[in-house]
């Protein structure tokens, strides 16, 4: 049988998950029953901005030269046309209709592209959340 005398059960412990650069992030947290829960909020801003893309135009959702660091979420709203989204560079698939707004849980490392697949121009409104 295990010697368990020593545990200080009354001793708080806090865990917390870090990058690989040593960045602390998703704090963990238990309810009143002791459930384990981890908190994965975007609370380090944001970056949004208004696209116009010419017809046939594809271009990677990024509000910056790079994508936002630590992003968890994108967010984008076809303002005047559908647009087409997709992951990679050569197929964008999915459609984001005119007004449709909608937001996903992307991570920094994995690029979504979208494209003005009208024959005219059209705005897109994206947002980057960390």
């Amino acid at each position: 049988m295990a010697d368990i005398s020593g545990i200080k059960a009354t001793e708080a412990t806090r865990l917390v998950g870090s990058q690989n650069d040593g960045t602390e992030e998703t704090p963990i947290g238990s309810t009143t029953y002791r459930e384990i829960l981890a908190y994965d909020v975007a609370n380090n801003g944001g970056e949004d901005l208004e696209l116009t893309l010419t017809p046939g135009q594809i271009i990677e959702l990024k509000t910056g030269g790079a994508t936002r660091v630590n992003r968890k979420y994108i967010q984008m709203q076809a303002l005047d046309r559908d647009i087409k989204w997709g992951f990679s560079l050569t197929t964008q698939n999915f459609n984001a209709y005119k007004a449709q707004f909608f937001s996903l849980p992307i991570g920094p490392n994995t690029p979504i592209f979208i494209k003005n697949n009208g024959s005219a121009s059209g705005k897109i409104a994206i947002a980057e959340l960390s």
